[in-house]
């Protein structure tokens, strides 16, 4: 029994050591580094009035309040597929979302933001810090998101 167990413990410890030996693809840039590196700006480097465009949003729920993530990284324009934001920088800090359909989306605003509302993580949980979320002030002009997802018919 004894051997038995001296087995396994030694088998549970070469797999541990072993393990990130396996790994083939190293992360050794941090989301960060990579917008520097390509001079991406991000949300957070908006100017108040100044508008950008990013190719999804991640909202997170604060003390009731809405929050996305401020380093996502900006992008020059929309896509024909999908559903893209621009985000606009309000004198307050916080943002204004707008929802831009693809021209051949086969996805509606009202669709993709229920999507992005329906699993929203409480921005405490999240792997960012609470630093680098940005409040968010409407979203297509609306202000709650009772009014933005709606039931299904």
């Amino acid at each position: 029994m004894a051997g038995m167990m001296r087995i396994i413990l030694a088998a549970a410890a070469f797999t541990i050591l072993t393990l990130p030996s396996l790994v083939q693809f190293q992360a050794d840039l941090s989301p960060d580094e990579m917008r520097d590196l390509r001079k991406t700006p991000a949300v957070v480097d908006l100017a108040v009035g100044e508008v950008g465009l990013i190719p999804y949003i991640r909202f997170c729920i604060h003390q009731g309040g809405v929050y996305t993530y401020g380093r996502q990284g900006l992008v020059e324009s929309a896509g024909e597929y999908g559903v893209y934001y621009r985000v606009r920088r309000e004198p307050d800090g916080a943002v204004s979302v707008t929802s831009v359909v693809g021209a051949k989306s086969s996805q509606t605003a009202a669709d993709a933001l229920a999507l992005s509302f329906t699993d929203p993580s409480s921005c405490e949980i999240t792997n960012y810090p609470l630093d680098d979320f940005i409040p968010v002030a409407t979203i297509d002009g609306k202000s709650r998101i009772s009014e933005i997802v709606t039931k299904t018919p």
